[in-house]
Formats: C-alpha cells, structure tokens, sequence
C-alpha cells in the first residue's frame, strides 16, 4: 500500500529505521510536528530542533509545552555543528517556508547544501536522514536543483539514497529522499 502524501511517508521510514535515536536533529522546526513525531516515536531520544524564525520556536514553545527532550535554536541549519558534541543518529529537514507564516522567508539553496554537508558528516554509521523539497514557493527550483546536485554526488559506498515522488499528483508535491549512512569517511 502507498503512502497518502510525503509527511506519512517520512514518518514511516523514520519509524522503520529500528535504530535506537539518542540524537536527532531537526533542521526545519516550523511547527513541531517533526520534532513531535521523532519524541513520541523514540521516547528516549533529545532532539535539537533548528528555525531562523522567532515566531516558529515561540508557536512549538506554547503548544509542545511537555517537550523537556527538545531544545529549540534560533539559528540557521547551517550552523549545526556549532551545537554539537556528539554524532546524531536521525536528521529531518523540511524545505520550504514556515507553514502559515511569511511566505517570502524560505530555506536557500546555499545554506541548505551547508546544512546538508554537516549534517551527513555528523551523522552515525547506519544514521538516517529525510528530507523532503518543497517544489512550489518561489525561489524552490534553485534549492531542488542544488539538493538534488548534491545528494546524488554522494558515494554510494559512504551511503544508500533513495528518492521517491508523488509523481501524479498536482500542485508540485514535494521530492522526498532518505540517506542512510553506510561507511565512515
């Protein structure tokens, strides 16, 4: 059976990933929803959750008030590595804009890729990274064609890629990917 859209789909691989998850990092807060799910999925995982929008960690401070294992950063995904000391065993990233928010401050390709890089770099051996690329706001074919450049020049002996689309569906539905890390650099 498949996936009703590119969230369920995510979640399901995340869910499927039978790892344990001490660390995660999520690199879009927006709303939470994500941080939510790897919480209530990996009960004894932390998760460091990444906006450059106050007004994102303010809405998930007040509607995920019970969240002691998310810490939420006011900064730009590609700084992760400032906040970390350890490897991370599950990365999500959702491009795109805040949902419901100011629709002209979108992800960019540029710090995406940084982002990308670091967070493929700090990712354990058989660490899981989603990400799903939003395809309709403006500005979102230079960042799919930046990801998409640099996803598949990853080694696949470093790591395992799978892309999957909605192909039929209107509206331009976001590309999923899911990265599994496979051999230490």
């Amino acid at each position: 059976m498949l996936e009703e859209n590119a969230i369920v789909l995510m979640q399901n691989f995340i869910q499927r990933h039978k790892k344990e998850v001490h660390l995660a990092l999520d690199l879009t807060l927006g709303r939470g929803k994500d941080s939510k799910f790897i919480l209530e999925t990996y009960p004894e995982s932390r998760v460091l959750a990444f906006d450059i929008q106050e007004e994102a960690l303010d809405w998930v401070r007040e509607n995920l008030k019970k969240q002691d294992r998310l810490q939420t950063i006011l900064d730009g995904h590609q700084n992760l590595d400032s906040y970390l000391d350890q490897e991370v065993d599950l990365v999500v990233m959702n491009l795109g804009y805040l949902p419901g928010g100011d629709k002209t401050i979108i992800t960019k390709a540029a710090t995406t890729v940084m982002a990308i890089e670091k967070a493929l770099e700090s990712l354990k051996l058989g660490g899981l990274f989603t990400l799903l690329v939003y395809r309709s706001h403006p500005g979102a074919a230079e960042e799919v064609a930046t990801v998409e450049e640099c996803i598949r020049s990853l080694d696949q002996k470093d790591y395992r890629v799978q892309r999957i689309e909605f192909y039929n569906q209107k509206n331009q539905p976001p590309v999923f990917f899911a990265i599994e890390k496979r051999k230490k650099k």
